[in-house]
């Protein structure tokens, strides 16, 4: 996980919010659309949770779900609050059991958008995610209840890991020099998957150079 800045919030959800009686049942196909492609710009295209890339939508059916990060049963009052409205993939394809599948209706102990320095506060380690602090308990349940080591994100991890070491290894054998791990750290961008655990790789091998 990592924190996410929000802009102003779409004319359309707006035009819900103000209109007394509106539920979230009543808000149209178009509109929907309209929100997941405002996601998908401020969040650099990558689901809220997992941080993979998100997949295009399809014309049969939208490729992301739309997500109250505090669930409208118990908030409705937030139902149409766009800082509580985030993008999240659809779990892992046949099986669905991550993200916001795997949420479902409960509330998770960290905010995407409310919660400052989320990135800091989780390190990867073989394509697993785990709290950076052992007594950070909010970290520790909020990767259980989004399921984010389920099987399919830790194996697209480790393929993500795979492609970085044979980035990091230059042809002819060797390590990379302090100045070509820095370029290669300045290569990740936000819309990479999983771009805070290629971060944390590469300055970790930045910090052995330092010794």
């Amino acid at each position: 996980m990592r924190t996410f800045s929000k802009g102003a919030a779409p004319a359309e959800l707006e035009e819900y919010r103000r209109t007394s009686g509106a539920t979230w049942n009543s808000v149209t196909g178009g509109t929907k659309k309209v929100l997941r492609s405002a996601h998908r710009r401020e969040q650099s295209g990558v689901c809220v949770y997992c941080l993979r890339r998100l997949p295009k939508d399809t014309d049969a059916a939208p490729a992301i779900r739309i997500d109250h990060v505090r669930p409208r049963a118990t908030h409705p009052e937030l139902t149409f609050a766009w800082s509580n409205l985030v993008a999240s993939c659809l779990g892992n394809t046949s099986r669905k059991d991550h993200c916001d599948p795997a949420k479902g209706e409960r509330a998770i102990p960290l905010h995407p958008i409310e919660t400052l320095g989320l990135e800091a506060r989780f390190e990867y380690r073989g394509g697993k995610i785990k709290p950076a602090k052992t007594g950070d308990t909010d970290a520790r349940d909020a990767i259980r209840l989004l399921n984010l080591n389920g099987n399919g994100l830790v194996s697209m991890r480790k393929s993500v890991l795979d492609e970085l070491r044979r980035r990091l290894t230059p042809k002819g054998g060797g390590a990379f020099s302090r100045r070509a791990l820095e370029l290669q750290l300045a290569r990740v961008k936000e819309d990479d998957s999983f771009a805070p655990m290629l971060r944390q790789r590469i300055k970790k091998k930045l910090q052995k150079k330092l010794r």
